[in-house]
């Protein structure tokens, strides 16, 4: 609703509008795609493995705009994504998690990291308003796309 209100070219209403707007999450998922490799805490030496470090969030969502008189379907349904990267430390590493003080005082990360570093959790939970306003654009770009084809078939009649 913010998202279509804000665009300059919709006006969002209770009740009487032109358009009706239905739109469905069917989706959220984590795709993995950035790696670094693990080392080994003691000595430093690179390990075979690989740890996870960003993921990508997709929200896949089933969208219909619906002419609310004649209850013709006018877009849809059609599959809407919006996307949001994130990176993350790994929990499960002492040397993720923590650094040494100016007195060799172990620190945790993320009480200093500002909201940069975070576990996975919630740095998915943090990706969800990203995720979200990319995916109301991407409506709101078929919604304007459509009105647009709409005017040039009027004027071409």
């Amino acid at each position: 609703v913010k998202a279509l209100s804000s665009s300059g070219r919709f006006d969002c209403v209770q009740n009487g509008g032109q358009y009706i707007l239905e739109i469905s999450i069917i989706a959220d998922s984590d795709d993995r795609i950035g790696y670094r490799y693990d080392r080994n805490p003691t000595s430093g030496k690179l390990r075979k493995n690989i740890v996870g470090t960003e993921n990508r969030r997709t929200i896949s969502a089933e969208m219909r705009l619906i002419d609310s008189y004649s209850r013709d379907i006018l877009i849809g349904p059609q599959i809407v994504k919006g996307y949001s990267e994130y990176d993350y430390v790994d929990s499960n590493s002492i040397r993720d998690l923590t650094f040494t003080n100016t007195h060799s005082v172990p620190q945790t990360i993320l009480n200093f990291s500002l909201g940069q570093l975070d576990s996975i959790v919630g740095a998915h939970d943090d990706s969800s308003i990203v995720a979200y306003r990319n995916l109301a654009r991407k409506v709101i770009d078929a919604m304007i796309i459509h009105s647009a084809c709409l005017k040039k078939q009027q004027e071409e009649e």
